[in-house]
C-alpha cells in the first residue's frame, strides 16, 4: 500500500513537472490549481469586475440574451461551414480580415452562390461573426505562438 501511494506521488510529481514546462511556469504555481468555483463563474467575476457590476447582474444579462436570441437561425453557419467559407475565401484569395472589416464588405460576385449568401448573412448576424472572429488570433497570439515555435525549433535543430 504504502509502495503504491510513492509511485502515485511520482506520476504526480512528473505530470506536475511536465504541466510547469508547458505552461512556462515554477512547479509551485502549476501546482496551484486556482479557484474550485465552477469555471462560468470565475468569467462572470471577471466581467463583473472589469464592468464595475456584480457577477449577478452579468449572469442575468448572459440569460437575457440567450433568452431573446434567435441564433441560430436556419442561414446561420456552422463551424464546418465556416470552415468550408474559409476554404473557398482562400481558393479565390479573400482573407477573413477582409470579410471582418466594418463598412467593407467582401464583393459576393467573386464567390459561388452559396457562399456570397453566407457573405451577406455575415454582414447582419453578429453570432455568425463572433464565430467568424475566433478564426482570427489577434497581433500578440500571433507573435505568442511564433516565439513559441521558434523555441521549439531551435531546440529540436540543437538536438539534431
Amino acid at each position: 500500500m504504502a509502495d503504491m501511494k510513492e509511485s502515485q506521488g511520482k506520476v504526480f510529481d512528473r505530470v506536475l513537472a511536465r504541466r510547469a514546462r508547458r505552461l512556462g511556469i515554477s512547479e509551485s504555481a502549476a501546482r496551484d490549481v486556482g479557484s474550485q468555483e465552477p469555471v462560468y463563474l470565475v468569467a462572470a467575476q471577471g466581467a463583473a469586475a472589469r464592468l464595475g457590476r456584480s457577477a449577478e447582474a452579468v449572469l442575468e444579462d448572459d440569460l437575457r440574451r440567450v433568452e431573446n436570441s434567435t441564433y441560430p437561425s436556419a442561414n446561420c453557419l456552422t463551424p464546418d461551414d465556416l470552415e468550408e467559407l474559409i476554404d473557398a475565401m482562400g481558393a479565390e484569395q479573400v482573407s477573413l480580415q477582409e470579410v471582418m472589416a466594418a463598412g467593407k464588405p467582401v464583393p459576393s460576385k467573386i464567390l459561388s452562390p452559396p457562399w456570397a449568401s453566407a457573405l451577406d448573412h455575415l454582414t447582419g448576424c453578429d453570432p455568425c461573426r463572433t464565430l467568424l472572429a475566433t478564426c482570427l488570433p489577434s497581433e500578440a497570439r500571433k507573435r505568442e505562438f511564433e516565439t513559441f515555435l521558434e523555441k521549439r525549433l531551435s531546440r529540436a535543430i540543437a538536438h539534431s
